[in-house]
């Protein structure tokens, strides 16, 4: 790209600002390096060839999203949002996001959680990090006969 970095995006999906990109894109002058995929149904099999996964949403419920990429071993980079980020972090140990994160840009094993996209984006383009994502505690956590039982011990206990 004209600032020196060699990087391309792409977005999934067909959600409501999806004009509104393209018209940025195009207004921005960089539309040659922004891909609209669409929806995609295999979308685990496309993250595994990227870089980094970067959500850069300021709310999400739970992002199932962030699990998809770690899943596929593709770290992610994505802002200190409410619900999801710093649990995934922690193999989803329950944290407090009344405790502000201790710097602007926080580096885990699975990826990034910054104050802002920006930060982030630009301390993984230029620290190139290496990153080992391991899984240990979602894949326990998210399989599907664990949660069932923790619901149940929840309305019976």
């Amino acid at each position: 790209m004209k600032a020196g970095y060699n990087v391309t995006l792409d977005i999934f999906g067909e959600g409501t600002q999806l004009e509104y990109l393209r018209t940025l894109a195009q207004q921005m002058d960089i539309k040659e390096y922004v891909h609209f995929n669409g929806y995609v149904s295999d979308l685990k099999d496309k993250l595994r060839k990227y870089d980094f996964f970067l959500l850069n949403s300021e709310n999400e419920g739970f992002p199932n999203v962030l699990v998809e990429s770690l899943l596929a071993g593709t770290p992610v980079v994505t802002e200190d949002i409410l619900s999801g980020p710093r649990e995934l972090m922690n193999n989803l140990k329950r944290v407090s996001y009344i405790t502000p994160m201790e710097n602007e840009v926080n580096i885990y094993d699975k990826g990034i959680i910054c104050t802002d996209i920006y930060l982030g984006m630009k301390y993984v383009t230029e620290q190139k990090v290496n990153f080992n994502i391991k899984l240990d505690g979602i894949k326990d956590k998210l399989d599907a006969k664990n949660i069932g039982e923790e619901y149940e011990s929840l309305i019976y206990d």
